[in-house]
C-alpha cells in the first residue's frame, strides 16, 4: 500500500461536501459523546495539533488498491478534524488522510484515553462494568468454539483485560498486551498476565495461542492485511482469532460512529473481503460483527469491486441522518435480535487447541 505523505495540514478539512451533513461536516456545538474536562483539553490539543502539522498526515489508497473514494463525513464525534471516505470500487470505509504512525503513537500514548473516558471516571468501577461486558463476550464466543482444557487465549489490545478473565476462571492460560500501563497495572493486580507492547511485542514472544482476540482493534490498524497475516505466527496448529468491530450498519446512533481513532469502519460484507483478502475464512459472524475466524490455505488474490455495495452504502448511510429516530430504533431492534438469535438457536462449535 503507498502512502503519500502531507505536510502542513488543515487536519483533513476539506473544500468538498460529505454526504452527512451537519455534525459530521462540522465541528458540534455539543458534543455527542460526554467527556471531562481532561477530554476536552485532549480534543483542543488534538485538534492544534493537525492544524498545525506537528500531527503529520499522510494520504492512503484503500486496500483493495484504488484511490478512488466519496467524502462521508469531516469530523469525528468529538469535533475532531477527521474525514472519512467511501472507497468507489469495493465500498470499504476509511480516514483519508491519516495521521502517520509516529503521530497515532504519540496520541495514543498520551491523548487518548483522556478523550474517551466519560466524566467521573473512575478506574475500579470502570473495570467492574468493562468485565461484565467481558463476560458477555465469552459467553457469545463460547457459543461457537469448543474450549478445550489447558487452552491458551491471547488479546491484543486488552486493555486491563477484562476480556481475558472468563478464560482465565475456565483454566485457561491468558496473555494480554496493551500499551496503557495505567490499564495494564490494573489488569496485574488482579493477577492477569499483561504485557507492555501490541502486536509486534506478541509476535516477539514466540508463544502461540488457541485463540486470539481482537476487541474493537482492527479498526485502529494502519495496515490490516500485513497485521493479519502476522497474527498467524500467534495461532497454535488449530487456532481460532475473534474479531469485534463496530460496524457503520448496526450502530444505534450514527452520529456516535465516526472517531478520529478508527482507521477503517467496516460493514459485514467488507470486514469478510478483508479477511478472506489475508487468508481467513469465517466461522461465524452476526451483524453487529462480532466474528469467529481461522486461517485457511487459499488466499483471495484481491478485494473484489462491490458497486452494488456501495450503492447501499452511501443510500444507508444517508438514510440514517435523514431519519435518525425511526432508524435508530430500527437499529435497537436489530441489534436485539441479532443477540437473541445468537443466544437461542444452537450452533455448531468449532474445536480449538490441543487437550
Amino acid at each position: 500500500m503507498t502512502n503519500q505523505r502531507l505536510g502542513n495540514s488543515d487536519g483533513g478539512n476539506s473544500p468538498e461536501q460529505p454526504l452527512l451533513s451537519g455534525v459530521f461536516a462540522h465541528a458540534p456545538q455539543e458534543l455527542s459523546v460526554a467527556t471531562g474536562p481532561r477530554g476536552r483539553d485532549a480534543i483542543h490539543t488534538t485538534c492544534a495539533r493537525l492544524a498545525s502539522g506537528e500531527y503529520a498526515q499522510e494520504l492512503i489508497p484503500c486496500l483493495c488498491g484504488s484511490s478512488g473514494e466519496r467524502c462521508i463525513a469531516a469530523v469525528d464525534r468529538y469535533g475532531i478534524p477527521h474525514r472519512t471516505v467511501m472507497c468507489t470500487r469495493c465500498g470499504l470505509l476509511r480516514t483519508n488522510p491519516r495521521m502517520t504512525s509516529d503521530a497515532y503513537a504519540h496520541f495514543y500514548q498520551h491523548l487518548y484515553r483522556a478523550i474517551y473516558e466519560r466524566p467521573g471516571h473512575d478506574p475500579d468501577t470502570y473495570f467492574a462494568m468493562q468485565e461484565i461486558t467481558g463476560r458477555l463476550r465469552a459467553i457469545r464466543t463460547l457459543r461457537r468454539v469448543k474450549l478445550r482444557a489447558g487452552s491458551s487465549v491471547a488479546e491484543i489490545g486488552c486493555g486491563a483485560g477484562w476480556n481475558l478473565i472468563p478464560y482465565s476462571n475456565r483454566g485457561c492460560r491468558v496473555v494480554g498486551w496493551d500499551v496503557d500501563d495505567g490499564y495494564l497495572a490494573l489488569g496485574r493486580a488482579r493477577g492477569l498476565d499483561l504485557r507492555h507492547g501490541l502486536l509486534t511485542a506478541a509476535c516477539s514472544s514466540g508463544e502461540r495461542f488457541d485463540l486470539v482476540v481482537l476487541s474493537h482493534v482492527l479498526e485502529h490498524l494502519l495496515d490490516p492485511i500485513a497485521d493479519l497475516n502476522a497474527l498467524k505466527l500467534l495461532l497454535s496448529a488449530n487456532g481460532l482469532l475473534s474479531i469485534e468491530v463496530p460496524s457503520a450498519f448496526a450502530t444505534a446512533r450514527m452520529e456516535r460512529y465516526f472517531q478520529n481513532a478508527h482507521t477503517w469502519s467496516f460493514v459485514p460484507e467488507t470486514l469478510r473481503a478483508v479477511m478472506e483478502h489475508a487468508g481467513f475464512e469465517c466461522i461465524a459472524m452476526n451483524g453487529v460483527i462480532e466474528s469467529i475466524w481461522r486461517p485457511r490455505s487459499t488466499v483471495a488474490p484481491a478485494i473484489p469491486a462491490n458497486p452494488a455495495l456501495v450503492k447501499r452504502t452511501a443510500s444507508i448511510l444517508a438514510a440514517r441522518q435523514k431519519r435518525r429516530w425511526l432508524l435508530d430504533r430500527e437499529m435497537g431492534l436489530r441489534q436485539r435480535f441479532w443477540r437473541v438469535r445468537d443466544a437461542i438457536m444452537v450452533w455448531p462449535r468449532v474445536s480449538m487447541g490441543s487437550i
